[in-house]
């Protein structure tokens, strides 16, 4: 994070009627503020480059694959412990040119973490997004 204090910017939160979202890598991300954002009903986006650990580690250089699946465990963890319904997560991937051939496995990444639609609806839509190329 980028503010010493941030979690009392986002307990500030609790006192509106709103939904409060928040972009994050997940690459550095505490359960402590895991656990407060699944608490306060945040809208989590994850941005995810690859869903491959080489590619992942040569786009966010200095960031570990495996800490960022680790984190994205944890607040699938948290989400189911403390149960909050204003909790919501989402994967967000922002395709270019240097990860567009990770897309089908950035795909399976979701499904499998996300449990998103069969595999023949994700061939699809991998196949939309390669002919729009």
């Amino acid at each position: 994070t980028l503010a010493n204090n941030f979690h009392e910017m986002i307990k500030v939160s609790k006192k509106y009627n709103f939904l409060p979202k928040i972009f994050t890598n997940a690459a550095n991300t505490k359960d402590e503020t895991i656990g407060l954002l699944v608490e306060l009903g945040f809208f989590v986006n994850i941005s995810m480059d690859a869903a491959t650990k080489n590619l992942y580690e040569r786009i966010r250089i200095g960031a570990s694959f495996d800490r960022f699946i680790r984190n994205v465990e944890r607040y699938l963890y948290y989400k189911e412990k403390i149960k909050n319904p204003r909790f919501h997560i989402r994967l967000a991937c922002t395709c270019a040119p240097y990860n567009i051939d990770d897309v089908l496995n950035i795909l399976k990444f979701a499904k499998n973490y996300f449990k998103l639609p069969s595999r023949k609806k994700l061939n699809e839509v991998a196949d939309k997004i390669k002919k729009q190329l």
